[in-house]
């Protein structure tokens, strides 16, 4: 069978979820039954940092690169709320905004929206996870070894993106378990182990020693085959430096190679049945590590798109809304899906107490169904799947607001002394996969100031923080200090709250 035809199984085969979740034509039909057995498919998995939205440079030459890799699912990183935008570029009718992919295939969010992945679907009713990293570049390798730092310096660097990847490590090896393959990709902001080897020192002034970095290391542990180094085994040869590229100069920040050290940090792993035939690096016409090149290059790092040949796996259990947070007067479109039990029930109902809106939706083994949201008052709805039995099969959580209504950002005491753990709470926050929150000088512009400490919100709609020794440049010393909620991965303040702290 050939890859369009599948492709056309697989959109067939289910909605895809919308808006804050993902995005798709509203004529798309609805979700076919679990396929009994799925073969295998040759997929294009791409991972790209596109610099602060794509529009340093050219928004045009982000998508004109991802036609030019021929990609079919892609991970970005910086996407800066423009993932739709890239969607619509493209002419690709699914985006997952929570975890930054954007995908010719239907994308399914987890019933539980902390678990880092999204599931693309490529034939009906089976699935491969994308889990996409943006890990911390605070304390950036190999820049601390061309200053000197020995391999024990350079190891305990990395703690705090070791800390920062192991729950996607979790998910990965929870998905593993469960038959579902996994790409885990992204900017990891670490060089791996498999690049700083003993046959590559002294390949560059410097890679002084073999260093076993721990982060990649960390992945390689949990199970996962680096992609590239599974095509390029040796690391002499074939560097695949990502970082920095040699974009067209912008006012402000220019790395550039020129005394930079350079580095692979764009990574792709894989795990569970999943086999990678090619990969190859994207990027500016004049450099010789490029592959496949775009002209103009929009960003500071190159991309990485491998070719590969996956056996999904069953979906299993989901229910799944079109969008986490929703204005009241819009629609949920809600898509599910039951294995082993029939489902015959959808049941919204208020965290807050009161009655449930039930949904029948005919013992369906999967589809979809759309509740209106005009009668439910602003707060937290469970959304509970059942069969006929009234046994809940899957539950997932949606919050209603008021049209136009900001996050709010809360502390959980006015004033801390030095030291003192501070956190920081938040509700009704868009749930981009890179929303963050920022510590700054009290009023302190974010397009002008820098952030003190900061933390990413795991796309959580509702949730909280703490600020301590386990974060960089901890304690805050005695002063005036503002907490933001900032937008996936910029500085466009989404709300805030004022707090101090004394000696």
């Amino acid at each position: 069978m050939s890859r369009q035809s599948r492709k056309t199984l697989a959109i067939l085969g289910v909605l895809s979820v919308l808006a804050m979740s993902s995005a798709c034509t509203s004529d798309s039909p609805e979700p076919d039954a679990t396929t009994d057995t799925a073969q295998s498919v040759p997929l294009k998995m791409m991972t790209f940092n596109i610099e602060y939205g794509g529009d340093e440079v050219d928004f045009a030459s982000v998508s004109k690169a991802i036609e030019a890799a021929d990609a079919e699912v892609v991970a970005v990183q910086e996407g800066y709320a423009q993932i739709p935008a890239i969607a619509e570029d493209l002419g690709w009718s699914y985006y997952d905004a929570r975890t930054q992919v954007v995908s010719q295939y239907p994308l399914i969010a987890p019933s539980d929206p902390s678990n880092p992945e999204v599931y693309v679907q490529l034939e009906p009713g089976n699935v491969v996870a994308v889990l996409n990293v943006h890990l911390p570049s605070t304390k950036f390798g190999p820049n601390r070894a061309a200053a000197g730092e020995s391999v024990e310096e350079l190891i305990d660097g990395e703690r705090h993106r070791v800390r920062a990847v192991e729950p996607t490590l979790s998910a990965a090896e929870r998905l593993m378990s469960e038959d579902i393959p996994v790409f885990l990709v992204g900017d990891f902001n670490s060089p791996s182990h498999l690049d700083w080897t003993a046959d590559a020192v002294g390949q560059r002034e410097y890679v002084t020693a073999e260093v076993p970095w721990p982060t990649t290391v960390a992945v390689d542990d949990a199970g996962l085959t680096d992609m590239y180094r599974s095509v390029h085994p040796d690391p002499v040869e074939a560097a695949g430096d990502t970082w920095p590229a040699s974009r067209p100069f912008v006012p402000g920040y220019n790395p550039g190679p020129k005394g930079r050290p350079s580095d692979r940090i764009d990574q792709m792993y894989s795990g569970g049945a999943i086999t990678t035939t090619d990969i190859a690096i994207v990027g500016e016409e004049k450099s010789p590590i490029t592959e496949i090149p775009v002209s103009p290059w929009p960003s500071d790092h190159r991309a990485v798109v491998a070719t590969t040949e996956v056996t999904p796996g069953a979906l299993g259990t989901v229910v799944s809304p079109s969008q986490r947070l929703v204005e009241q007067g819009s629609d949920i479109e809600v898509l599910y899906n039951a294995t082993g039990s029939d489902a015959a029930t959808l049941v919204i109902t208020p965290q807050a107490g009161g009655d449930a809106v039930t949904s029948d939706v005919s013992d369906a083994a999967s589809g979809q169904q759309t509740f209106a949201t005009g009668g439910l008052e602003p707060g937290t709805y469970g959304i509970s799947l059942q069969n006929t039995g009234g046994d809940e099969l899957a539950r997932t959580t949606v919050w209603v607001v008021l049209p136009d209504t900001e996050p709010t950002v809360t502390t959980n005491k006015p004033t801390y002394k030095v030291g003192e753990p501070v956190e920081v709470s938040w509700t009704g926050a868009p749930g981009n996969k890179w929303d963050w929150i920022g510590i700054y000088k009290e009023g302190a512009d974010p397009n002008k100031a820098w952030y003190l400490m900061w933390q990413y919100t795991e796309a959580t709609v509702e949730g909280s923080v703490v600020f301590d020794d386990a974060v960089n440049q901890w304690p805050l010393k005695a002063g005036k200090y503002s907490a933001y909620i900032l937008a996936d991965d910029s500085y466009v303040k989404l709300g805030g709250t004022d707090f101090e702290v004394e000696e």
